[in-house]
């Protein structure tokens, strides 16, 4: 696994998509065209070892995340461009 530093750029790996009320299931995003690419702006609430902040330059608002917006991610979520 590659080490992601701020200011790295990334691609979303997988989506979460609701099937009912309670159930919410992470897919696989099957088409490179399809995944969001973003910037990694900052670690999260618990410093080195917190989430990483993500604001997506080139986004897709069909799985939820827009161009613009800013989101919190895994390390295992995300891959390294």
């Amino acid at each position: 696994m590659k080490k992601i530093e701020i200011g790295t750029l990334v691609r979303l790996k997988f989506k979460s998509v609701r099937y009912g009320q309670y159930k919410l299931v992470s897919e696989k995003i099957e088409h490179d065209e399809d995944k969001p690419v973003g910037i990694v702006v900052k670690r999260g609430y618990s410093g080195n070892k917190g989430p990483l902040v993500v604001k997506w330059i080139n986004g897709n608002a069909e799985i939820g995340h827009p161009t613009g917006s800013i989101g919190y991610f895994d390390k295992y979520s995300v891959e390294k461009l």
